[in-house]
This record gives C-alpha cells, sequence and structure tokens, in this order.
C-alpha cells in the first residue's frame, strides 16, 4: 500500500473549543473531557499558565488563550470550562467559554490562503460554522505554538 497516496481520514467527530472570537476545531481523540470550573486562577509566575489558589496542593495548571493564541496572564471570567489537550495529561488545563461535540459532517475544512499562511502557524484549514471562522487543528500543534509564544 502506497501511504503517501492514501488520503488523510477525517476523524468522526471534532471539538469546537471557543475562546474570545478565537475558535478550533480538534479531532476528539485529542481532547480529554470538559469539566466546570469555577474560582479565581492566578499567573503562576509570568510563564503563561495559571494556578488556582484554592488548591494547596497544585495538582493542576491552566492555560487561558486570547484570540490570536496566546496564552492570557489571567484566565477571563467567561473561562468556566477546562479539558485536556493531547497528551499533557490532567496536570494541564485548557479554560475556554464553548465546547462543543461536532460531526465531521457538519463541517468542510477547506485550505487557508497561501497569503494568510505563516510558516510558525499551526493553521492550515478553516471553515464557516454558524457565520463564524472556525480554524483546523491538532493538540499537539496547538501547544507547541502557545509554549513558544507565551508572554
Amino acid at each position: 500500500m502506497n501511504i503517501a497516496s492514501s488520503p488523510v481520514q477525517a476523524p468522526e467527530q471534532y471539538v469546537l473549543l471557543r475562546a474570545d472570537d478565537l475558535r478550533l476545531l480538534l479531532p476528539s481523540t485529542d481532547v480529554g473531557p470538559a469539566e466546570h470550573f469555577s474560582g479565581l486562577l492566578e499567573p503562576l509566575d509570568g510563564s503563561g499558565l495559571l494556578c488556582n489558589p484554592a488548591d494547596p496542593e497544585g495538582a493542576a495548571f491552566y492555560v487561558a488563550l486570547s484570540s490570536s493564541m496566546k496564552p492570557l496572564p489571567e484566565a477571563p471570567v467567561d473561562r468556566f470550562l477546562t479539558t485536556t489537550l493531547g497528551d499533557s495529561g490532567a496536570s494541564l488545563r485548557w479554560c475556554w467559554s464553548e465546547v462543543r461535540m461536532l460531526a465531521s459532517s457538519a463541517v468542510t475544512p477547506q485550505p487557508l490562503p497561501q497569503a494568510l499562511r505563516a510558516p510558525y502557524s499551526p493553521i492550515a484549514e478553516f471553515t464557516v460554522f454558524e457565520d463564524h471562522i472556525v480554524f483546523f487543528c491538532d493538540a499537539a500543534r496547538v501547544a507547541d505554538f502557545v509554549f513558544a509564544h507565551r508572554t
């Protein structure tokens, strides 16, 4: 079998993750279960990571993204859902305003126009869903990009 000519299989389901105006679609296998978070998060040390002061053991760290996929110094109050991404484990939680499952048949990836691509960007495809531009990505590329561009 010639692997180079095999088409890439789309996942059966995607997860729509929203943070402010940023909307990402990741394969459902890249996203852990959503959990509700209530409370305030504090900056850890300027690294882009946040911590929960109510958790004395510091069992988890949190990341809240801006609309440009850069870590925010604090979590906006509308980021009340958290998930894990990829194989980062339960100790790294990502903060979202919305987490929703979508069947792959509900969205059709389109290549990002060449003029909008950047060599370092994790985004190569997009779609329009419910009148919003949504970017396709995977957990590894999101994490690599975010941690390479910490504030």
